[in-house]
């Protein structure tokens, strides 16, 4: 008994020190540190509002200028998130000079997100092959400093990097370029890579949105061989899954519009005794993504081009269901 007694009175012990440990450690990270970190937090749930928070009260603890371009490049993340198509982008000639302030720095991994971010704008302005160029590089510069990062406790980094990367190369070669069937093969090569690397860093957005356009490849190999549909639904009720789970409202709606189009290609490519079916497959599709499209704040009361997208698809979808009718009716008058 006394000997129990020695060894949890130890073990109690042990657990004081690790807690007066991990306290101090704690005592000593800065205000700045702290909303930084849960900054990148909320980032990575996508919970923008709360995050752009944490960054306003990291501008206002930061002591120096490295500090402030930190919070800076955060900003930029959060902005390269919810910008759309028809926004502004950010400039090439500025992504250019932060690349070079933050080489200058020592910030490695600031210096790869701001060149991945030149690549991303290359890739969205069409220039494919000079994209393709850019991740090249990137890849080459990701391969050397990898043990720097080891070193500045930064291994996390060069699988979230890389997950990035071959997701950029995944977009241009599957959903860009010239849509050669070897370009969509080669795409969803770099899809199944980008999402190993994704899922060792834990991120589970960059996952989603891996999904997301590794499903969209498939389904425009699907609408050219007949076939293949299922895999590319498997991939974007995933994608949408893990959207949902990290409570994306924007992402579940986009994710849900394309499994709707994915759903109007199987009807459309269907046979009659089916085509019924996926009718109101892609019709409870449609309700779903409307939901999903009530959730997401814009800001005025004019329909935005979401809102008329989804209105010409639903009413795409009332039209095979009113020719579904007339022949209904034509069918049964016969009889």
């Amino acid at each position: 008994m006394n000997s129990k007694l020695e060894s949890f009175q130890a073990d109690l012990n042990s657990l004081k020190r690790e807690r007066k440990s991990s306290l101090s450690w704690v005592e000593n990270i800065t205000d700045f540190k702290r909303h930084l970190c849960a900054a990148m937090l909320w980032i990575r749930v996508r919970n923008l509002t709360n995050a752009n928070l944490e960054l306003k009260y990291a501008d206002e603890c930061a002591k120096d200028d490295k500090e402030k371009a930190e919070v800076e490049r955060l900003r930029a993340t959060t902005y390269s998130i919810t910008r759309r198509s028809d926004e502004e982008k950010p400039s090439k000639e500025d992504l250019l000079k932060a690349m070079e302030k933050f080489r200058s720095q020592g910030d490695l991994v600031a210096m790869v997100e701001a060149h991945l971010e030149l690549a991303n704008i290359l890739r969205i302005d069409r220039n494919f092959d000079i994209a393709l160029d850019e991740l090249d590089k990137i890849e080459q510069e990701l391969v050397k400093i990898k043990s720097e990062l080891q070193k500045q406790k930064r291994a996390y980094d060069y699988p979230r990097l890389m997950a990035y990367l071959l997701f950029l190369r995944g977009l241009v070669y599957g959903l860009g370029r010239k849509g050669i069937f070897k370009d969509k093969i080669k795409g969803i090569e770099c899809c199944y890579k980008a999402s190993d690397f994704a899922s060792r860093a834990g991120d589970i957005a960059r996952k989603a949105s891996i999904l997301n356009a590794q499903g969209l490849i498939i389904s425009q190999l699907a609408e050219r061989t007949d076939s293949m549909f299922q895999e590319a639904e498997k991939s974007l009720n995933e994608a949408l899954a893990l959207h949902a789970r990290i409570g994306d409202p924007r992402s579940c709606f986009q994710q849900s519009r394309n499994l709707l189009l994915v759903h109007r290609l199987r009807l459309l490519h269907s046979k009659s005794k089916v085509r019924d079916h996926w009718l109101d497959v892609a019709w409870e599709e449609s309700n779903r993504t409307r939901d999903y499209l009530k959730q997401v704040k814009v800001g005025s009361g004019e329909p935005t081009r979401d809102k008329i997208e989804l209105r010409f698809r639903r009413a795409q979808l009332l039209g095979f269901k009113k020719k579904k009718y007339i022949k209904l009716i034509r069918n049964s008058k016969k009889s």
